[in-house]
């Protein structure tokens, strides 16, 4: 009955893993203390555990990770290498130094042709290849220069604004993008010189 009892409690492991114990047993190498022969279903845990073992050593270890090229994950960089990544693929720059506000603007007047891509990191418009010759450029830099002359200047009710965004905590995830946006409003504050009467 005894065998029988072995013969059905391992029935479905494997012989190797029940040699492995059994020759472990019989030279007291097992790692946990045993003080009788151990019974059936002692022995198939047993079988099992050194199965679990087996398997954990034989799985293919992960890679080590691999260095990032920079510290942080820095938008301008991040927009340049995308820059990169559109002029190979066809896209052309057709205008630099536009911001969110213009770049809207210059959409909604047709000025800047269909499938534009702003960089808003770098302040770049891209367009493919094919529809650039659409572009205006005149209406294009003309509002380029319309924020270059007045980007010194800052109404008090968006200074205002812009200051309650400042105060406000940051979160511990806070992406890159909020990172270079908050950036971009402490630099507008600090040019319009309401930064001192905030602090």
């Amino acid at each position: 009955m005894l065998l029988a009892g072995y013969y059905v409690a391992l029935q479905d492991e494997r012989i190797e893993t029940l040699e492995s114990v059994v020759m472990q047993l019989v030279k007291g190498t097992w790692r946990e203390e045993v003080k009788f022969c151990p019974r059936p279903p002692e022995l198939a845990n047993m079988v099992r555990d050194e199965q679990r073992r087996i398997d954990a050593m034989n799985r293919p270890r992960l890679p080590p990770p691999q260095a990032v090229p920079h510290h942080f994950r820095d938008i301008r960089i991040t927009h340049r290498l995308k820059a990169e990544e559109l002029a190979k693929n066809g896209y052309v720059l057709i205008a630099s130094g536009v911001n969110h506000d213009q770049f809207y603007i210059l959409t909604r007047g047709r000025s800047i042709p269909p499938g534009s891509t702003l960089l808003w990191g770098i302040d770049e418009v891209w367009c493919p290849k094919s529809v650039a010759h659409l572009a205006n450029v005149g209406r294009i830099e003309e509002k380029s220069n319309e924020h270059g002359a007045s980007s010194d200047e800052m109404s008090p009710e968006r200074a205002a604004m812009m200051s309650r965004i400042m105060d406000l905590p940051d979160r511990k995830d806070i992406t890159a993008e909020q990172q270079a946006y908050r950036r971009r409003v402490a630099s507008e504050l600090k040019a319009s010189g309401e930064e001192e009467a905030v602090e």
